[in-house]
């Protein structure tokens, strides 16, 4: 992970002109966050960037999509970063990057499965539901790659 990257997220790590010690809560956070398991997720109903449900830990799991499209945000696209989505819904859901990437400057994109080409910011990818598993890996700051299960 390059250093702006991680810049971005843990600021305690820079100080003044140079280098710090990392803020411990930061540290627990980046562990916990890493190696959890999240509770089961609503998406956001009405779908959207906006006000999507945000994606907290390293596997998330949809559980409720009331209607086809409601939304998740995944979190920043740092290089090497992944995330698992499992959509336990009936429904597909809409999976977002975020809006704005402090380290690129422009919103984060996601390549759909079986498509080299990434979705616009505001468009997202969509998730199919009934227990489908996607993991998305980010292979260069601000853009995600979405791969299915089998």
């Amino acid at each position: 992970m390059a250093a702006s990257s991680v810049m971005g997220l843990y600021p305690s790590l820079q100080q003044g002109s140079g280098y710090g010690l990392p803020n411990l809560g930061e540290l627990y956070a980046l562990a916990a966050s890493d190696s959890t398991a999240g509770l089961p997720l609503t998406a956001h109903a009405g779908g959207g960037q906006g006000a999507a449900t945000p994606l907290t830990n390293y596997i998330n799991t949809v559980a409720v999509v009331g209607t086809a499209a409601d939304s998740v945000l995944l979190p920043l696209a740092l290089p090497g970063a992944s995330v698992v989505v499992i959509n336990n819904a009936a429904l597909a859901c809409q999976v977002f990057g975020q809006a704005t990437n402090p380290n690129t400057g422009v919103g984060d994109t996601i390549a759909p499965h079986g498509s080299a080409a990434q979705a616009a910011t505001a468009t997202g990818v969509t998730q199919a539901g009934a227990g489908l598993t996607a993991i998305y890996f980010c292979f260069a700051a601000g853009q995600w790659k979405q791969m299915y299960s089998a």
